[in-house]
């Protein structure tokens, strides 16, 4: 059976257990704060909100990736190894992006910030992104996200629509 068949198709986008070593890897990072979750919402690419997220550089883990994203999109600095829970790692295919792949291999962490303060955040990459916030899981399901973090927040439990 062919992996890739059927996959590069718009709207079918699909996640599976690593089975292939895709060339393109992904990671993001899931922050909860007081019950809500951080996103940033997307004006190039694939537009929508979504989580922190990025292609991981030569020699960096999924972890580091998640956390430097992280910090690179909000401001917000995590430990990757002290802060950071893996919640997910998969193969997506049907994950378009700007650097022309259509599969990716994605770690998703998650970091819980508990009932503490909100963090300061900061809109860091305005030609990227139009917006930056904290929402609720039920309000998720009435915003535009990025078909991919849909997936992973229906896959994790998140959300359910």
């Amino acid at each position: 059976m062919d992996p890739m068949k059927g996959k590069n198709l718009p709207g079918s986008m699909e996640i599976h257990p690593i089975y292939l070593d895709l060339p393109c890897k992904a990671a993001g990072v899931i922050v909860r704060c007081q019950g809500k979750i951080l996103m940033v919402d997307r004006r190039v690419g694939t537009l929508g909100r979504a989580c922190p997220a990025g292609h991981l550089d030569a020699g960096e883990s999924a972890a580091e990736c998640a956390s430097r994203e992280l910090f690179e999109e909000t401001g917000l600095l995590l430990h990757p190894k002290a802060d950071l829970k893996l919640r997910l790692n998969k193969n997506v295919f049907g994950n378009h992006c700007g650097r022309g792949e259509q599969n990716h291999e994605w770690s998703v962490f998650e970091a819980n910030l508990g009932d503490e303060d909100f963090p300061r955040i900061e809109l860091r990459e305005p030609k990227k992104h139009c917006g930056i916030g904290w929402f609720l899981p039920s309000e998720l399901t009435n915003v535009e996200l990025e078909v991919v973090w849909r997936l992973f927040l229906k896959k994790l439990l998140i959300i359910n629509k």
